[in-house]
This record gives C-alpha cells, structure tokens and sequence, in this order.
C-alpha cells in the first residue's frame, strides 16, 4: 500500500525517533509486552505484503468527471434524462469507494451529498427506476468505520520504518514500531468513536493528544471534519433508500 502524498518528511522523522526509542526497548523484547509488540509487527508486515495496493491517482479525475456530469443535469431539462445521471453519480460514487483510501471515501461522500441535494429539491425522482436502482446497489461501507483506511495506511507505513536505511531491521527495532502501532490504535480508536457519535471537538482532542510518533503517520485533526463527513453521507445513502422504496409504493399505489 501507497503512504499518503507528503508523508516521506514524518516518516523519516520516524525513523530517527524510532531508532531512539529502539535504543532504550532492549528491556522489552525478552518480556511479554515485548514478544506481543514484536508478534504485532510480523503481522501487519504480512497484511502490508498481502494487501493490495491503493490507487489515489484515480480518485480526483473520477470525482471530477461524475461531478461535471452532476453539474450539468439541470441543462438536460429532462427530469427522465435527469435521473438518469443522478443514478450514475451514485453509483460513480461506490465504484470509488472502493478505491480503498481515505480520499476515495470523501470524495465518494460529497458526490452522494451532491446527488442528495439534487433529489431533496425534487423528491419525485427518487421512484425513477434508475435511482431506485443506484440507491438499492450503492454502499459507502467506509462510513461505519471511517478511520480503518486511515489505519491502514499508517500501519503499513510504519512496516516499511525497520530497514528502511535508516533503522535497522532487528527484533528490538521491529518491537519499538509495534509499540507504536498500539498507539495508533489507540489514538484512531478514540478518534472513530468520536466520529461515529458525531463529536467532531472530541475527535480533534484525540488527534491532538496522540504522541509525536503517531502524528507521524495519521493525518490530525483535519482528519477528523472528513471522517464527519464521510459518516453523515453514509446515513444520507441509507436515508435516501429508505425514502426512495417509500416513494415507489406511492407512485403504485397513485
């Protein structure tokens, strides 16, 4: 898996911080946090090599595309043709979720915000078949856990901190990183739960709390207003479903 743009400068700082924090762990390896923290390395090792690797560089022409499309419905002046490209914007907006990363997960949300928004203005589109259809194959699976990507993403970044040229590869190296894919787990555990409760200050407290070692690696708090997002548009998703199969039996019945 990729590292995030922008992320070589605090993964290097890592490295140094790392190989200090190896230099004073020798205690921990012989101990039972010790062989746990170094179990915990080998392991995300194995997920980084198994996994496959994300493409970002597909998510922004994607969005860009869907939402230019999007942008120009109302020119169609055709509210059949119209539904037709809202249906695509959604399901545009599942395909890059997929995508696997944390910016397939927002751009996917705000093309589904921007489609809600459309069909809030004229609810009769959402009994179209082809919305009815998007809606019913659509998922944004991200927004019920919206830092497990992020997660992800941090811990294989920090599998590549041992051996990098600048730490060695050893059982004391591999322990101190495990240690602080601990920390991460902590800090995004916290982070998500905030997120999810839709307690946008208290994720930023999280994020601002995390040690300078998880900072490395984790977005911040600027994270926190995306994860927010990505939540919200998930329940919109499931929201819009709903209303969409209300509204189908309405015009059946009509």
């Amino acid at each position: 898996m990729k590292t995030k743009p922008g992320r070589s400068r605090t993964i290097l700082f890592f490295a140094f911080a790392a190989w200090a924090v190896g230099s004073t762990a020798g205690s921990l390896v012989c101990s039972g946090a010790g062989t746990s923290a170094h179990a915990r390395f080998d392991r995300e090792k194995r997920v980084a090599a198994a996994g496959p690797a994300a493409s970002p560089t597909t998510v922004f022409p994607e969005y860009r595309a869907t939402k230019t499309m999007l942008d120009h419905a109302d020119e169609l002046h055709d509210r059949d043709a119209e539904a037709v490209v809202i249906a695509r914007a959604i399901e545009r907006a599942g395909v890059i979720e997929r995508g696997g990363s944390a910016l397939a997960s927002l751009a996917a949300a705000k093309l589904i915000e921007e489609a809600g928004d459309r069909l809030d203005r004229d609810p009769a589109l959402l009994a179209k078949p082809a919305v009815l259809h998007a809606l019913a194959i659509t998922d944004l699976s991200s927004s019920a856990a919206p830092f497990a990507r992020e997660r992800a993403s941090a811990l294989a970044a920090l599998t590549t901190v041992p051996g990098n040229g600048y730490v060695p590869d050893t059982r004391v190296t591999r322990t101190a990183t495990g240690v602080v894919m601990r920390s991460v787990d902590d800090t995004l555990g916290r982070m998500q739960e905030s997120a999810l409760r839709g307690n946008v200050a208290s994720c930023r407290r999280a994020a601002e709390q995390a040690t300078p070692l998880v900072r490395a690696v984790v977005s911040g708090p600027v994270s926190c207003e995306n994860a927010d997002r990505v939540v919200h548009a998930g329940r919109r998703l499931a929201s819009l479903r709903v209303r969409a199969s209300v509204a189908r039996t309405q015009s059946n019945e009509g």
